[in-house]
């Protein structure tokens, strides 16, 4: 009986030992667990990119004046003038509206002296419509031939430019200088303005060149100068 317990008492151990041991080649066996927790990645902050401003567009830049030439022609041929209208914009823009309107084409050049030949009426001055303000510029002077220019309607010093009366200077008239306007210079044809004859008509006046931009510019007084002209007829 003691000897049948015994067995007994040595199974069982063996039963625990076996048991044991199971379990410990079960923990061996099984594969490490990691504790250590893996983090999210930290997100990157959103970054907000602001867009440039547009660049205002460039300045509109005003359209330059090209060169504004008149042709007179008359029985001795043709002057070919070009208009100074930076320096006389005033005076050249009455110039252009005159030539439009017809008045200067079968007038007589007359007036005739060694120095000038004059186109256009010479009226008393309580007869003219209207005046111009003398558009004086230092460096259109005297010193050369070839000049045209604004007749005043007096001889005083706070004379204004006559609407219509003007003349071409033939030779140096350097003591004109700043009493008379200079609102254009002859390019060809000075040969002809020397050899013209007292009155001798004007056949035909052309305009070359863009005159748009000047006469909107003037295109106020113009306004005011056709309405004196108008009233006169």
């Amino acid at each position: 009986m003691i000897e049948s317990r015994l067995r007994f008492g040595r199974t069982s151990m063996m039963t625990r030992l076996l048991l044991v041991l199971s379990v410990a080649v079960l923990i061996a066996s099984a594969p490490a667990c990691d504790n250590t927790t893996s983090s999210a990645p930290t997100p990157t902050p959103l970054q907000i990119t602001e867009k440039p401003a547009p660049a205002p567009p460039p300045p509109i830049a005003p359209v330059a004046q090209q060169p504004i030439f008149v042709v007179f022609e008359s029985m001795s041929g043709k002057i070919r003038i070009q208009l100074h209208t930076k320096e006389a914009p005033r005076i050249c823009a009455n110039f252009l509206n005159l030539i439009q309107r017809g008045y200067y084409t079968r007038k007589q050049w007359d007036d005739f002296s060694p120095v000038v030949r004059q186109l256009g009426e010479r009226v008393d001055i309580n007869a003219i419509p209207y005046s111009l303000p003398r558009e004086f510029a230092p460096k259109l002077l005297f010193d050369i031939g070839g000049r045209l220019c604004l007749a005043n309607t007096t001889e005083n010093d706070d004379a204004r430019g006559h609407p219509y009366r003007i003349f071409l200077t033939v030779k140096p008239q350097e003591r004109w200088n700043l009493e008379y306007v200079v609102f254009g210079t002859i390019v060809d044809g000075l040969d002809v303005a020397t050899r013209m004859n007292t009155g001798e008509p004007v056949t035909s006046i052309v305009i070359e060149g863009d005159t748009q931009p000047l006469l909107t510019a003037q295109a106020k007084n113009i306004a005011q100068w056709n309405a004196a002209l108008d009233a006169r007829k």
